[in-house]
């Protein structure tokens, strides 16, 4: 126990509703675009994710009993940008299983061979594997993103943490494409695609939401990481940095707008990192140079940032 303020549990109606209603709903989304039961590979996936689950929820219950109450709901505070972003990004993810048992068990458009399902169940075990061991760690895991200030939040740097500093967002980009090799079906992938892309996107924003609350993250994550991977040394330990800290001027753009007005502006201002064609005495440099809270990155004409 890390936090002096828990998030409250989950009432006992909530959590025997969503024990029977998880389980029924992963067979209805994949047994009801094939339009039959007694779809073999559709068995052999639900049987592979609930063991799966079932082993993380009992490791967790014992290492770490508090996140189930974190990751219960989303909890205040959550900021908006994150609550708008998961609305895209979580039918993404769902419509991953429908799309692929209606194509594999159904329709038949995709020829997967086997050895892709093979290696599509190694990313979801493996995943599944990575994401138990960073929420048994981490008290803070919780579904959005905001600021525990009441939880006394700390930066966490033990368990998978000391090689990779979003090991969850790494696990869940494996399994958003293990899901469709695992089912067989290449047209999955296109959901699958768009949730990595919105999952990117949030990384970068939640970088530079905790940037500005955790001034010395980008030291401590670069130290830590390059202690417990030696093999790249001082370049490892600068990208880690600078990442964070471009994150951070990423997410400087967003203060004082609109939720919309944020996501906007972040999509822009990243444009621009990744190829500024923009001058500093530019109009668009003016413009967004006058824009409440607007914290200008160290631009060159017509050259890149120096973020090496």
């Amino acid at each position: 126990m890390t936090s002096t303020v828990d998030p409250k549990p989950m009432s006992r109606t909530r959590a025997i509703l969503y024990a029977i209603g998880s389980p029924l709903t992963l067979v209805a989304l994949v047994f009801l675009p094939v339009g039959r039961i007694d779809w073999i590979p559709g068995w052999i996936f639900i049987a592979v994710l609930v063991a799966l689950f079932s082993l993380s929820a009992l490791l967790l219950a014992r290492e770490n009993p508090i996140i189930y109450r974190a990751r219960s709901r989303f909890q205040p505070g959550t900021e908006k940008w994150d609550l708008m972003l998961l609305a895209v990004l979580l039918p993404a993810i769902i419509v991953e299983i429908p799309l692929a048992t209606l194509d594999a068990g159904r329709m038949g458009w995709s020829d997967v061979p086997l050895w892709f399902v093979l290696i599509g169940y190694v990313l979801l075990v493996g995943g599944v594997a990575v994401t138990t061991w960073a929420q048994a760690v981490n008290p803070f895991f919780e579904p959005g993103v905001r600021i525990q200030k009441e939880r006394a939040q700390q930066v966490v740097t033990s368990g998978p943490y000391r090689f990779v500093r979003h090991p969850g967002y790494s696990a869940a980009i494996a399994i958003f494409i293990a899901i469709p090799l695992a089912l067989a079906s290449w047209w999955a992938l296109t959901p699958a695609a768009l949730a990595i892309a919105l999952l990117v996107v949030r990384t970068g924003l939640e970088d530079g939401c905790c940037a500005l609350n955790f001034p010395a993250m980008s030291t401590i994550h670069a130290e830590h990481v390059t202690g417990s991977c030696r093999v790249f040394g001082d370049l490892r330990s600068r990208c880690v940095r600078k990442a964070i800290d471009l994150s951070s001027q990423l997410y400087g753009v967003c203060q004082g707008q609109s939720p919309v007005r944020r996501l906007l502006l972040h999509w822009l201002s990243f444009a621009f990192v990744l190829r500024p064609s923009w001058s500093a005495g530019s109009k668009r440099a003016k413009f967004y140079g006058k824009e409440p809270g607007f914290a200008p990155l160290s631009v060159k004409s017509r050259t890149r940032p120096a973020i090496w």
